[in-house]
């Protein structure tokens, strides 16, 4: 649709040309000619990104926190039964 509509998927592509002709005399018509859909090219990309990492963050993050979550308390729980005191090791479980 695209290819058919005019428009460019990269704004470097789509905005500059747009606020050349703008300039040159054509007048803000470049802008509202069907519709404003040159702000497609514009804020797609960031729409797209924020879609992306929430996708992410759904299948991939908060698992990984989960599993992060799960090792330390197994730490935990290993220095209560063994007896280790923050004394001996650090607070990250490295010898002072």
């Amino acid at each position: 649709m695209g290819f058919n509509s005019g428009y460019a998927v990269n704004p470097a592509r789509d905005l500059g040309p747009r606020l050349f002709t703008d300039i040159a005399g054509w007048g803000t018509e470049v802008f509202t000619v069907g519709k404003c859909w040159f702000l497609v090219p514009i804020f797609a990309p960031f729409l797209g990104s924020i879609v992306g990492v929430m996708v992410h963050q759904l299948m991939v993050g908060f698992h990984e926190e989960g599993e992060a979550r799960d090792k330390r308390a197994a730490i935990e729980e290993t220095v209560k039964l063994n007896g280790i005191t923050t004394e001996k090791y650090g607070k990250e479980g490295t010898v002072a």
